[in-house]
């Protein structure tokens, strides 16, 4: 069975989720198992994807952020066990109020 432990295994198994980490070591990690229409959106939106064949119902997705500044985003096939892709992205900004 695919878990929250398998997708985390896989993600640091790619270098740049490494260093990533070694450069930012307070950054938090998130394990998300994307929803059915999540994961039908990313699949329709990025069909060169080799997502596994039937596609999953559901993605995984491994969010390294270093909050206030960026993350790094990672999605899993839980099909193919394999990082169908991998982003830096912007992280939200962090609001004065609290």
């Amino acid at each position: 069975m695919f878990d929250e432990e398998a997708a985390v295994e896989i993600a640091y198994q790619n270098d740049k989720v490494n260093e990533f980490e070694e450069k930012r070591p307070d950054c938090t990690v998130m394990i998300t198992k994307m929803k059915p229409k999540e994961t039908e959106a990313w699949i329709k939106k990025n069909p060169k994807a080799k997502v596994g064949s039937p596609p999953p119902k559901n993605l995984w997705k491994v969010e390294l952020e270093d909050p206030g500044k960026d993350q790094l985003v990672v999605i899993i096939s839980p099909e193919t066990k394999k990082i169908v892709e991998i982003k830096t992205e912007a992280a939200e900004k962090l609001s004065d109020e609290e």
